[in-house]
């Protein structure tokens, strides 16, 4: 993740969910949506760790805790572990595997 540029924790769990926990710092004028561009980075980091041959996690699950001067907002990004290494090996295009995304953004 500190290649990516983030900055967090990930583990996996027994049941095969690989969750990131990410911390964003946000300037006051800087958009959400800047943080939750991040989801894509922890992607990417997720497929690494498939090519590395740690292919034992069934599910990413993404926690964004982006943060400013006026509180933290929390973006969680759910996808399963195969819709996301048919991405990345080019079977589901970009909007394909959106849809596939579960997002949901909420203040803290």
């Amino acid at each position: 993740m500190a290649e990516a540029g983030l900055g967090g924790t990930v583990a996996l769990s027994p049941d095969g969910i690989l969750r990131f926990d990410v911390v964003y710092p946000l300037a006051l004028d800087q958009p959400i949506d800047e943080a939750a561009q991040a989801t894509w980075l922890v992607f990417d980091v997720a497929l690494a760790l498939v090519g590395d041959g740690c292919d034992t996690f069934s599910q990413v699950e993404v926690a964004i805790r982006a943060r400013n001067d006026q509180g933290d907002v929390l973006i969680n990004a759910s996808v399963s572990a195969p819709d996301l290494i048919a991405f990345g090996a080019g079977e589901l295009t970009e909007d394909e595997f959106i849809h596939r995304v579960t997002y949901r953004i909420g203040e803290e």
